[in-house]
């Protein structure tokens, strides 16, 4: 790939002449190509040969206004037109956490779609399970009291 960048050529698997190509290449991570860089994880040449226009775009659970329009435009794309959120299915989607990010929002739609909102509505009950059911509280230490980290009880004499 670096090859590739830098020289603006490429020799296709099993030809003979390198050809000239005229690319631009959008690569996309979740990983902090920084960091990995530093940590000799990723090659500092391919990183600083990428990242000639950097974009950070927040994950989804930072961008919770996007949710639900977001959620409306891959209903329509699934289910046409006609296809409407209920207010409890919004409120449900607009306060999961969404660790697959859009990916994940997406499958979230279209399962609903396919399951029930083709009808006309996506309710609750036609989202996956992981958003119809609020998240669990985490669970509470009873020696410690909250906020208090539970690593100290290993430098605590006993």
């Amino acid at each position: 790939m670096l090859r590739v960048l830098t020289e603006r050529r490429v020799t296709r698997v099993g030809g003979e002449k390198p050809v000239d190509v005229d690319v631009r290449v959008i690569a996309a991570t979740n990983r902090a190509l920084e960091a990995a860089v530093a940590e000799g994880e990723f090659r500092k040449d391919l990183y600083y040969r990428l990242a000639v226009v950097p974009v950070r775009l927040p994950s989804l659970r930072e961008r919770r206004d996007d949710v639900i329009a977001l959620a409306e435009t891959f209903a329509r794309r699934f289910g046409g037109e006609g296809v409407t959120i209920s207010p409890r299915a919004a409120a449900a989607l607009a306060a999961y956490d969404w660790p697959g990010n859009v990916r994940e929002l997406e499958n979230a739609v279209e399962r609903a779609v396919v399951l029930g909102g083709a009808a006309g509505t996506i309710d609750v009950d036609d989202l996956p399970p992981a958003l119809r059911e609020p998240a669990a509280p985490p669970e509470v230490d009873a020696d410690f009291p909250p906020g208090e980290s539970t690593s100290k009880r290993s430098s605590a004499p006993g």
